[in-house]
């Protein structure tokens, strides 16, 4: 099942891509919702790189998720194009697939629009983690306008 959100922002796709790529932006767009600690490597990078991150999650700070993979396959900036993102192949000990994009686009007049697109598999559990994302994906949008209102113009 596909979960989209898309937002636009009043700030340009530079200084956005900049919050894009930081892991710790990721964990700060889930809190207080999902908690994130990683396991292997035991610290994430400054900034994502392609390769393999194994977290632990917890539903707002106490009830375990269980183990994520996030997997980053591809990292996009291209600034002369205007397009920045990622591509998180992931997978977990509750979904079996996390097939996740995150799409930032330069739009006219210093405005940006920011997209999270994922597949999401999990057996009989699909249509409950469909909801969860959505959930889970309007929070994190909610959290990218706080955090981008507070970044440099």
């Amino acid at each position: 099942m596909r979960v989209e959100r898309s937002s636009d922002f009043e700030r340009p796709a530079s200084i956005i891509a900049e919050l894009l790529f930081s892991p710790e932006t990721m964990r700060h767009l889930l809190r207080p919702v999902v908690r994130v600690k990683p396991r292997s490597p035991e610290r994430l990078p400054a900034r994502w790189e392609v390769g393999r991150y194994q977290v632990s999650m917890w539903l707002l700070g106490f009830i375990p998720l269980g183990r994520q993979d996030i997997v980053i396959t591809e990292i996009v900036a291209d600034p002369r194009a205007g397009r920045w993102g990622f591509h998180d192949d992931g997978c977990g000990s509750l979904i079996r697939r996390w097939d996740h994009r995150g799409i930032l686009v330069a739009l006219p007049e210093g405005r940006t629009r920011y997209t999270d697109r994922v597949e999401i598999e999990a057996g009989l559990m699909t249509p409950a983690a469909w909801l969860f994302a959505k959930l889970v994906f309007a929070w994190r949008h909610h959290r990218w306008r706080g955090l981008i209102a507070a970044a440099p113009r």
